[in-house]
């Protein structure tokens, strides 16, 4: 990791530190709320007059609800100090582990789960980012297939060939203007490619033959064996002209066009190879006979090597990677529905007594500090809609699979179909893209800071300033990834740390971490009220008219912005839903036999891949052909 990159790190985590600092520094003693309850109203049953005491009690202070300044709850609750709730389990319970049992019913999108936890724990708005450039690199793919399928369910299946071609060239939805360009020829370059390499090697083995005729042969019969040759060479040259370029559509004809034009010159030659064994002289040693022999019949092999011709054929391919790509990931919509349907529950039994029992600490900093995650209800339900999608190095795998049981060589130029990713960041699209990730990770923010303003009394607390450090910690990270070109290896340090830190920070803090009277007392942070102005409410009489209307008021407010950041984000992308979400919805009967997908094995991708001869040949095509048990291998 270079110095600059640790500077960054180490300020990340600074930043969030310093939110802990105001309690830390301060006042770590923290409020027994029963005793402490109790030892106000027993200086008050000697003596009424004790609460005018301006020092001890606030001037809005009762019997029945007394109002402690920051002195006084020095003073009455140090004696019965304590460093957590005493229900810090059900504070735990009831709220903390709700949301973040929630990560267990999200569909992992990068492949291994735990660092795809770790991912949105420590940088949520990336995250979604990362999402939604998905879904829209998705709706590329379906409007390029749009364009030559009318067909509903040939589209998505197209769709979902040209994205995983995308996912394996490394080709985003930057370059969307580009996007038919670099895709649309891909398979004929691959054919073309093929032929060339198979008629090259045929043209070289032709050129070798006479060279393996020995020196003491008679002149007249080298003569006429080497015009035989010569014969096959002429039909062979000129091959087929180089593979076409992704970038060059001028061609007049596309590769398999040429191929059909060149045909009647093969069969010829293909006549003539089979024929030169009995042109061979008969006085030829063993085992020049045996070389020569062996020869010819890898030029029948290269000439008879079959390759698709016309579009059904190609198309068949497209199908089958499709159809393999398409089985790899799949979401859990309504698993995760019922998950939510459980954290939903779990909430309204904690904001209604008669469902979830009283409470035994003042309640309300729990709640904001949970609401700081209800980004996860999003993140559950977008990551289960659309489900994993094939990684890079999947997809090529797919393709390699796909290409070479017909002989083609799949190779792919990322440096030369790669732009720069930022070059059209600010398109519109893009734009509207960057406002729907930060939709749900903000929305929990407000929540969660509005819940905690409201504490009484009024105003910045601890906790609120610790939930800002984190907000602009997730912030700042965002920003860097994206800004900088950081590899895997550092930021999945930079995610995991903050993801940590975040994590066991928000648990202390729900359990009682800022149970001080520094902080329950609304003296800390900017230090906005004086020692005798700042007030400690002991009794829940304060919170029961909020916990009744405004918290669940605003906490409704951001579970709906939740749902509608999910709405919008399917709006957004719904063109590239159908793409990510195309085997879910897919017409078995459509697919080839008899309703089972043709798909690759690719989990032996170790494996020698070798070029299996066609059995089959286009209508019209007959050649008295004898086989192989197999075919050559392409040149590397």
């Amino acid at each position: 990791m270079s110095l600059s990159k640790t500077r960054l790190l180490l300020f990340l985590v600074g930043f969030l530190v310093l939110g802990v600092l105001p309690s830390a520094a301060v006042d770590v003693a923290g409020i027994n709320w029963d005793e402490c309850l109790k030892e106000a109203k027993r200086l008050q049953s000697p003596n009424p007059q004790n609460i005018r005491n301006g020092a001890w009690f606030h001037n809005d202070s009762t019997a029945e609800n007394p109002i402690l300044t920051y002195g006084g709850c020095k003073h009455i609750c140090g004696k019965s100090a304590q460093l957590f709730y005493s229900d810090w389990g059900s504070i735990i319970n009831s709220w903390l582990l709700p949301a973040l049992v929630l990560l267990t019913q999200k569909a992992a999108l990068h492949g291994n789960g735990f660092w795809d936890a770790i991912f949105i724990l420590g940088n949520p708005i990336k995250w979604f980012i990362v999402v939604l450039m998905r879904i829209e690199s998705a709706t590329q793919s379906r409007r390029s297939a749009s364009k030559w399928r009318r067909d509903e369910n040939e589209t998505n299946k197209n769709g979902v060939y040209l994205q995983a071609l995308a996912v394996a060239h490394g080709i985003g939805p930057n370059q969307a203007n580009q996007f038919d360009k670099c895709l649309d020829g891909d398979l004929p370059r691959a054919l073309a490619q093929a032929r060339r390499a198979y008629l090259d090697q045929a043209i070289q083995l032709v050129q070798d033959l006479p060279g393996k005729l020995p020196d003491t042969l008679a002149a007249n019969m080298r003569c006429n064996f080497e015009q035989a040759i010569q014969q096959i060479r002429d039909l062979l040259v000129p091959e087929l002209p180089p593979a076409v370029r992704l970038d060059q559509h001028q061609d007049s004809k596309p590769p398999q066009d040429l191929a059909r034009a060149r045909r009647p010159d093969l069969d010829r030659a293909f006549q003539l190879v089979q024929d030169l064994p009995r042109n061979l002289p008969q006085n030829l040693a063993a085992d020049n006979k045996h070389d020569l022999e062996h020869a010819i019949r890898q030029i029948r092999d290269l000439l008879d090597h079959e390759l698709p011709q016309d579009k059904k054929e190609i198309q068949k391919i497209k199908d089958e990677i499709a159809d393999t790509v398409s089985q790899i990931g799949g979401g859990r919509l309504l698993l995760a529905l019922v998950g939510l349907g459980l954290y939903g529950w779990t909430v309204i039994s904690s904001f209604v007594q008669k469902i979830g029992g009283t409470w035994t600490t003042v309640p309300g900093g729990r709640i904001g500090l949970a609401m700081f995650w209800q980004w996860m209800i999003a993140a559950v339900l977008i990551s289960n809609l659309i489900g994993q999608f094939p990684d890079e190095e999947h997809c090529r795998r797919v393709f390699r699979k796909a290409y070479s049981r017909r002989g083609l060589p799949a190779t792919f130029t990322d440096q030369a179909l790669r732009l720069e990713s930022n070059q059209k960041l600010f398109q519109v699209r893009h734009f509207i893209l960057i406002i729907l990730a930060l939709i749900p990770v903000v929305s929990s923010m407000v929540g969660s800071l509005a819940i905690l303003w409201y504490l009484p009394p009024y105003g910045p607390n601890c906790r609120f300033i610790l939930l800002v450090s984190i907000s602009a910690v997730y912030i700042s990270n965002a920003i860097m990834t994206s800004a900088f070109n950081l590899n895997k290896r550092t930021t999945r340090v930079i995610d995991s740390l903050i993801a940590l830190l975040t994590t066991i920070i928000i648990i202390l803090s729900g359990c009682g971490l800022f149970n001080t009277c520094w902080c329950w007392s609304g003296w800390s942070g900017l230090q906005h009220l004086t020692p005798e102005k700042a007030a400690v409410h002991l009794s829940m009489e304060a919170f029961k008219e909020k916990l009744k209307r405004k918290y669940p008021a605003i906490f409704g407010t951001c579970l709906a912005s939740q749902f509608l950041s999910f709405g919008l984000m399917c709006l957004f992308g719904r063109e590239g839903v159908l793409i990510l979400r195309w085997s879910k919805g897919v017409d078995e009967a459509r697919r080839p036999e008899a309703g089972k997908p043709h798909t690759l094995d690719v989990t032996n991708e170790g494996t020698e891949l070798r070029p299996v001869l066609r059995t089959t040949r286009p209508p019209g095509h007959s050649r008295n052909l004898s086989t192989s048990s197999e075919a050559p291998l392409l040149p590397h």
